[in-house]
């Protein structure tokens, strides 16, 4: 496994962004712990903030040295959402597929979204820090760093209970093929979206 280093000259970071870009595999709790020592010898916060948003490490993008802290630590959190998948789509410019999830492979696939320390992060994809986006009847979870998003039907109001806005979630999903939730992934440029449809599991459960 190749492992990154932050080269430190000064109060500056030097050649960090290149050595990101580079990288193939990365060890994020070694950069997490470079990261905290070259703070520690002078560098300053914001300058490696910056690097992490601008660069990412092994293909994701950090808000800041907290989003990477609690993705080489994973916390429980809290649960906000959770979903387990029974179809999936892959499209490119190209054409596009259709295929089931099997019921044995539904749990490994399944997606979670957790709340720690009062942000909100993709748990089942390398813990990517999510922006939640709440309208009448869907809430989103979009990616801080626009790879992706997680889209599901509202099933209980602000109160838990449920009311009007339930029953139309529910006539929502049935033109949906009974879903109540996609998983969108993008790929690299335009091509290689994936896209997983299912039924909402978690806090917010699918059915009264």
């Amino acid at each position: 496994m190749r492992i990154v280093t932050l080269a430190v000259i000064g109060p500056t970071l030097f050649g960090l962004g290149q050595q990101l870009l580079e990288a193939q595999e990365v060890d994020l709790a070694v950069v997490l712990e470079q990261a905290e020592n070259a703070i520690a010898r002078g560098a300053k916060r914001q300058a490696v903030d910056s690097v992490l948003s601008s660069h990412g490490i092994g293909g994701v993008y950090f808000a800041d040295l907290a989003d990477l802290r609690v993705a080489v630590e994973q916390p429980v959190g809290e649960t906000v959402f959770v979903g387990w998948p029974s179809a999936v789509t892959s499209a490119s410019g190209t054409g596009a597929t259709l295929r089931d999830v099997p019921s044995q492979d539904a749990r490994e696939a399944q997606v979670r979204i957790v709340e720690v320390r009062d942000r909100l992060y993709w748990a089942t994809r390398r813990y990517k820090r999510v922006i939640a986006f709440d309208g009448p009847f869907f809430i989103r979870y979009q990616a801080w760093d626009a790879t992706g998003y997680v889209k599901a039907l509202k099933m209980r109001d602000e109160d838990d209970e449920i009311d009007s806005i339930t029953a139309m979630s529910v006539a929502l999903s049935l033109g949906e093929g009974g879903h109540t939730y996609m998983e969108h992934l993008m790929g690299q440029g335009l091509s290689g979206n994936i896209t997983y449809w299912g039924i909402q599991v978690g806090n917010e459960a699918p059915w009264p």
